[in-house]
Protein backbone atom coordinates (compact mmCIF):
# COMPACT_ATOMS: atom_id res chain seq x y z
CA UNK A 1 0.00 0.00 0.00
CA UNK A 2 1.33 3.45 -0.89
CA UNK A 3 1.75 6.55 1.21
CA UNK A 4 -0.96 9.20 1.35
CA UNK A 5 0.30 12.66 0.48
CA UNK A 6 0.08 14.97 3.48
CA UNK A 7 -1.08 18.52 2.95
CA UNK A 8 0.37 20.15 6.06
CA UNK A 9 4.01 20.02 7.08
CA UNK A 10 5.25 20.66 10.61
CA UNK A 11 5.58 24.40 10.03
CA UNK A 12 1.91 24.55 8.98
CA UNK A 13 0.92 22.61 12.11
CA UNK A 14 2.88 24.97 14.37
CA UNK A 15 1.43 28.05 12.65
CA UNK A 16 -2.17 26.81 12.83
CA UNK A 17 -1.85 25.85 16.50
CA UNK A 18 -0.24 29.20 17.33
CA UNK A 19 -2.96 31.15 15.53
CA UNK A 20 -5.66 28.99 17.11
CA UNK A 21 -4.37 29.75 20.58
CA UNK A 22 -3.87 33.43 19.72
CA UNK A 23 -0.18 33.47 20.73
CA UNK A 24 2.07 36.14 19.27
CA UNK A 25 5.64 35.13 18.45
CA UNK A 26 6.79 37.05 21.53
CA UNK A 27 4.35 35.19 23.76
CA UNK A 28 5.26 31.82 22.25
CA UNK A 29 8.99 32.37 22.66
CA UNK A 30 8.48 33.39 26.28
CA UNK A 31 6.22 30.45 27.14
CA UNK A 32 8.46 27.92 25.35
CA UNK A 33 11.74 29.40 26.64
CA UNK A 34 13.18 29.67 23.14
CA UNK A 35 14.73 32.64 21.35
CA UNK A 36 13.02 34.60 18.59
CA UNK A 37 15.74 33.37 16.22
CA UNK A 38 15.08 29.72 17.16
CA UNK A 39 11.35 30.17 16.63
CA UNK A 40 11.93 31.88 13.29
CA UNK A 41 14.25 29.07 12.20
CA UNK A 42 11.75 26.28 12.93
CA UNK A 43 8.94 28.28 11.33
CA UNK A 44 11.18 28.44 8.23
CA UNK A 45 11.58 24.66 8.23
CA UNK A 46 14.73 24.04 10.29
CA UNK A 47 14.43 20.77 12.19
CA UNK A 48 15.75 21.82 15.61
CA UNK A 49 14.43 19.03 17.79
CA UNK A 50 14.79 20.64 21.25
CA UNK A 51 13.08 23.82 20.02
CA UNK A 52 10.30 21.94 18.23
CA UNK A 53 9.61 19.85 21.33
CA UNK A 54 9.42 22.94 23.60
CA UNK A 55 7.10 24.74 21.17
CA UNK A 56 4.94 21.62 20.80
CA UNK A 57 4.39 21.43 24.56
CA UNK A 58 3.27 25.05 24.75
CA UNK A 59 0.95 24.63 21.76
CA UNK A 60 -0.58 21.47 23.27
CA UNK A 61 0.79 19.36 20.41
CA UNK A 62 2.28 15.90 20.81
CA UNK A 63 6.06 16.51 20.65
CA UNK A 64 6.99 13.07 19.25
CA UNK A 65 4.29 13.27 16.56
CA UNK A 66 5.40 16.78 15.59
CA UNK A 67 8.98 15.51 15.30
CA UNK A 68 7.82 12.68 13.03
CA UNK A 69 6.17 15.31 10.86
CA UNK A 70 9.33 17.46 10.87
CA UNK A 71 11.49 14.47 9.91
CA UNK A 72 8.87 13.33 7.36
CA UNK A 73 9.15 9.85 8.89
CA UNK A 74 5.43 9.04 8.97
CA UNK A 75 2.67 9.05 6.41
CA UNK A 76 -0.76 7.44 6.71
CA UNK A 77 -1.41 4.45 4.49
CA UNK A 78 -3.63 5.01 1.51
CA UNK A 79 -7.28 4.13 2.04
CA UNK A 80 -9.13 2.43 -0.80
CA UNK A 81 -12.93 2.60 -0.59
CA UNK A 82 -15.37 2.35 -3.44
CA UNK A 83 -16.82 5.84 -3.63
CA UNK A 84 -13.88 7.78 -2.20
CA UNK A 85 -10.91 9.33 -3.98
CA UNK A 86 -8.14 11.71 -2.98
CA UNK A 87 -6.61 13.81 -5.72
CA UNK A 88 -3.38 15.63 -4.86
CA UNK A 89 -2.57 18.85 -6.68
CA UNK A 90 0.35 21.26 -6.47
CA UNK A 91 0.12 24.86 -5.32
CA UNK A 92 3.55 26.43 -5.73
CA UNK A 93 5.77 24.28 -3.48
CA UNK A 94 2.89 22.66 -1.54
CA UNK A 95 0.69 19.62 -2.00
CA UNK A 96 -3.03 20.34 -1.75
CA UNK A 97 -5.51 17.49 -1.43
CA UNK A 98 -8.98 17.39 -2.97
CA UNK A 99 -11.55 14.69 -2.32
CA UNK A 100 -14.41 13.10 -4.26
CA UNK A 101 -17.10 11.01 -2.62
CA UNK A 102 -19.84 9.31 -4.59
CA UNK A 103 -22.58 6.74 -4.52
CA UNK A 104 -21.21 3.78 -6.53
CA UNK A 105 -24.74 2.90 -7.70
CA UNK A 106 -26.06 6.26 -8.88
CA UNK A 107 -22.62 7.85 -9.56
CA UNK A 108 -23.88 11.03 -7.86
CA UNK A 109 -20.82 12.73 -6.45
CA UNK A 110 -19.61 15.67 -4.45
CA UNK A 111 -16.17 17.24 -4.31
CA UNK A 112 -14.90 18.79 -1.11
CA UNK A 113 -11.74 20.48 0.05
CA UNK A 114 -11.31 20.99 -3.67
CA UNK A 115 -7.62 21.87 -3.86
CA UNK A 116 -5.86 24.56 -5.81
CA UNK A 117 -6.27 23.36 -9.39
CA UNK A 118 -9.52 21.85 -10.67
CA UNK A 119 -7.83 20.23 -13.70
CA UNK A 120 -6.84 16.92 -12.05
CA UNK A 121 -10.21 16.71 -10.29
CA UNK A 122 -12.11 17.27 -13.57
CA UNK A 123 -9.90 14.69 -15.29
CA UNK A 124 -10.70 12.16 -12.57
CA UNK A 125 -14.44 12.89 -12.86
CA UNK A 126 -14.28 12.34 -16.62
CA UNK A 127 -12.30 9.10 -16.27
CA UNK A 128 -14.71 7.69 -13.67
CA UNK A 129 -17.88 8.97 -15.39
Amino acid sequence: MGKMALEDNFTDIIGKAQRGLGFSDAELTERASVTRDELARIKSGAVLEPVIRKVAEVLDLHPAALMESAKESWHPSEVHLDGLAQITTRYYDMSVNAFMVWDPGTREAVAFDTGADAGPLLKYIGKEN
